[in-house]
């Protein structure tokens, strides 16, 4: 599978690694071989570039003690996968994190627009990995951490479907949940799955309050 650099263009969305270091460092005027180094080297996952040096990093993210305020951020993805705008590939998933909050309704047709869906957590793996994702890169929202996903009961009460038609049955909901109840907005069915990143676990969710959202694409 032929790999090639992803562009960032704001690095703020994203918190620093706790665990990353750097496997190459080069001077601004080698930056092609600190991509070239960094395409070669299977455990390099991008590139930070300064007006002075160029770094491969093992991480995402350059850890906490790294200090750039003219850093730019390129990700090592495979070639012809997560091309679309916004999207951020890592783990083998190809993801974007909402900047605004919209109903259920409304972030399923926005993911669609950007050639994505709904995030699909139909898997352990799947579900425990974008979970560690969420807690590891991203600043959480300041009230709620509770992520629209793309699951719902809307077509049959306690009959919770993924929106994808291939997708397995596994759901990881909190202890007590689904239970149709939002505390939010009392005597509303809640019909609509968000991901709640603090409890590891999807809760349901009335589905026209606006909340922070998660899109792919496969």
């Amino acid at each position: 599978m032929g790999m090639t650099f992803q562009f960032i263009p704001d690095i703020s969305i994203l918190l620093s690694s706790q665990t990353s270091t750097f496997l190459c460092q080069k001077e601004s005027n080698q930056r092609h071989d600190c991509f070239l180094q960094c395409f070669n080297i299977p455990e390099c996952l991008s590139v930070l570039t300064t007006h002075e040096s160029c770094y491969c990093n093992t991480d995402l993210t350059p850890n906490s003690t790294y200090h750039q305020s003219d850093t730019q951020l390129y990700v090592k993805r495979p070639a012809n996968e997560c091309m679309e705008r916004g999207y951020i590939y890592h783990k083998g998933l190809c993801l974007r994190k909402s900047t605004t909050d919209m109903s259920w309704f409304d972030a399923l047709n926005d993911c669609a627009s950007s050639g994505g869906h709904l995030i699909v957590l139909d898997s352990l793996t799947k579900h425990t990995t974008v979970v560690d994702i969420l807690n590891t890169y991203y600043h959480l929202p300041q009230f709620d951490d509770a992520y629209y996903v793309g699951a719902s009961d809307i077509s049959e009460e306690g009959n919770w479907k993924w929106i994808s038609q291939n997708s397995s049955d596994f759901m990881t909901f909190k202890t007590n949940q689904p239970n149709n109840i939002d505390i939010h907005h009392p005597g509303l069915d809640a019909d609509c799955a968000a991901l709640r990143v603090t409890k590891r676990a999807l809760v349901d969710e009335y589905c026209l309050q606006t909340k922070a959202y998660i899109c792919e694409i496969n």
